[in-house]
């Protein structure tokens, strides 16, 4: 059975949630310009987000478990489940509830960022494939097995050497 929210357990649940949003907030930032740079190709400026972006995740990913801990100690589940429990117990219109759909929000927002931007990366990794199977003069058709399991058909033949 959950323990009832003091004033003290609303106030320390809020200041989590709001870092946590502000975390999230910045995150979706950087996966947005991700996606600009992913659809111009500047490499540099991709690795440089990704640098970034990885330090945003790992600070999220700790904040998240200092919410857990919160829980933990209020005999609450772990994650959405505990939060969803503690914020129900509190007045519909108050401030947590407020910054925890915000909280959500941002959280579909950033799955639905990163879910693009994985494409993007996919097609463009599955476009240098093919021109590196065309360079090779490798397709398909050589790419055929004997019963032995040996690959058989042409080998693959490079158009330029380095």
């Amino acid at each position: 059975m959950p323990l009832p929210v003091s004033t003290s357990d609303s106030r320390q649940l809020l200041q989590m949630l709001a870092a946590e949003r502000k975390t999230a907030g910045e995150l979706l930032r950087l996966l947005e310009q991700e996606h600009r740079v992913l659809v111009q190709g500047e490499a540099e400026a991709i690795r440089s987000i990704s640098l970034q972006k990885q330090a945003q995740i790992n600070q999220l990913g700790e904040q998240l478990q200092q919410r857990d801990r919160f829980l933990a100690v209020r005999a609450l589940p772990a994650g959405k489940a505990g939060t969803d429990l503690i914020v129900e117990l509190l007045p519909a219109d108050s401030e947590i509830d407020e910054c925890w759909r915000q909280l959500q929000a941002l959280a579909a927002q950033l799955n639905d960022r990163n879910e693009v931007n994985g494409g993007i990366v996919a097609l463009a990794q599955r476009h240098v494939r093919q021109a590196l199977n065309i360079l090779t003069c490798h397709t398909e058709q050589n790419t055929t097995y004997g019963p032995a399991g040996q690959q058989m058909g042409r080998m693959p033949q490079s158009l330029a050497k380095v």
